[in-house]
């Protein structure tokens, strides 16, 4: 008996992209921004590409896969997929892309870190005076930022280590816990695990300080860019402020990608070079 052909979303991106080279990217904010982005590059680029948003890291790592979990390609297996790293390291990384082959991963947290380290620049802003106001205005919420997101980073890795063993929580925003100290984290940890979990505390706030330590060598700029949660400085934050600076009438997601388009690198450079766009 044939195979049932795939409905749904499934189907129709399948449909909608026959014969064309496909990029999968995880929801629909990042499918308008490839769009725009790639508008800029190629306006007749949807002749010969398509986007397509699987909604969520895991499908569009398995819809783009050489061999899925069931042992049978991808829907999308010849495909390249451009995912957020979240808190794989770099070896994680590599690793993952060689098993993948076609597989782009964002160089910080998330691909709104991208925007984050762009607006930390002041390449948003439109006047001289815009734009120092803005990186004025953005590194006075560095440290705190920096500090909660690097924790954020540990706790989830925690907690993939354990899986089902704890509840999911996120720790990544400023307020979340008192981040000034490792004696305060410790504190805060304990009143909120329970003082029979000592040992995990310990061994969270350890990892928390060795983290800073390393995130703390490096630029403001590449702080932006891997330290913090991209998502929820943008959500708390940015997007409000960046809101101000946009030309009246202008897309949002016209705009970023023509920012992003301006000052090109790391992993969008690379996928760009990869679709010939």
């Amino acid at each position: 008996m044939p195979a049932q052909a795939p409905s749904g979303r499934l189907g129709h991106a399948l449909q909608a992209t026959a014969g064309k080279q496909v990029l999968v990217v995880e929801g629909e904010d990042d499918k308008r921004f490839f769009e725009a982005l790639f508008d800029l590059r190629r306006p007749t680029w949807a002749v010969s590409h398509g986007v397509v948003a699987a909604e969520g890291r895991k499908r569009a790592l398995s819809w783009t896969a050489a061999v899925d979990e069931d042992g049978s390609p991808g829907p999308f297996a010849q495909a390249r997929c451009y995912v957020d790293r979240d808190v794989w390291t770099d070896a994680e990384v590599a690793q993952r892309q060689a098993a993948h082959g076609r597989l782009f991963v964002t160089d910080g947290w998330c691909i709104e870190n991208l925007v984050v380290m762009l607006a930390s620049q002041g390449h948003f802003g439109g006047s001289t005076m815009e734009q120092l106001a803005h990186i004025g205005w953005q590194e006075h919420d560095r440290d705190a930022w920096v500090r909660a997101g690097t924790f954020g980073w540990v706790w989830q890795r925690w907690q993939d280590e354990l899986s089902a063993l704890v509840a999911r929580q996120s720790f990544a925003m400023p307020g979340d816990l008192d981040l000034s100290s490792d004696a305060a984290l410790h504190a805060g940890l304990t009143a909120r695990l329970g003082a029979a979990q000592q040992g995990p505390v310990d061994e969270l706030v350890r990892r928390w300080a060795a983290r800073l330590q390393q995130v703390l060598q490096l630029d403001g700029t590449e702080q932006w860019r891997q330290a913090v949660h991209g998502k929820k400085y943008m959500r708390a934050k940015l997007k409000l402020h960046l809101a101000s600076l946009r030309p009246n009438g202008m897309d949002e997601h016209v705009w970023i990608a023509g920012v992003v388009n301006a000052h090109l690198d790391g992993s969008v450079s690379s996928l760009l070079t990869a679709l010939g766009l």
